[in-house]
């Protein structure tokens, strides 16, 4: 990652826009928001009752939190473009002095290439991951 300035601090602000985010919902979870949705039922094991106004807070959760992944998945994969890739171009042009010593010309643009499909790949694992959180 030395070779990649500021990904790292990059990164971090993103994971923390979105953890404030996410912090910021708490606002919503009140007494009244989940009790509106608590109905009793003389039918259900008075045990159980509150499972399906649990499952219907989680849900409203759910939508709360999907914009800000979303938007913090789109922010992860702009920064990894805006890292990596001019860090490719620059060993494909020869501008890199130090990356261009030790690998060949035509391995260079290779590598160039081969990174647009490796980071679609990334991002579509890393998306799945952050959907399954949301499950």
């Amino acid at each position: 990652l030395k070779k990649l300035p500021g990904l790292e601090e990059r990164l971090t602000l993103a994971l923390d826009d979105l953890k404030e985010g996410v912090i910021q919902t708490k606002e919503n979870l009140t007494v009244e928001w989940s009790g509106s949705k608590l109905q009793p039922n003389a039918f259900k094991c008075p045990l159980f009752q509150g499972g399906d106004a649990l499952r219907e807070c989680m849900s409203d959760v759910v939508k709360w939190w999907r914009p800000m992944l979303l938007a913090f998945e789109n922010r992860v994969e702009a920064t990894m473009q805006e890292t990596v890739a001019p860090t490719l171009q620059s060993a494909v042009n020869g501008t890199d002095n130090c990356f261009i010593c030790f690998v060949p010309a035509h391995l260079r643009e290779c590598m160039a290439r081969q990174w647009k499909s490796a980071l679609a790949e990334i991002m579509r694992d890393f998306r799945s991951k952050c959907n399954d959180i949301l499950r």
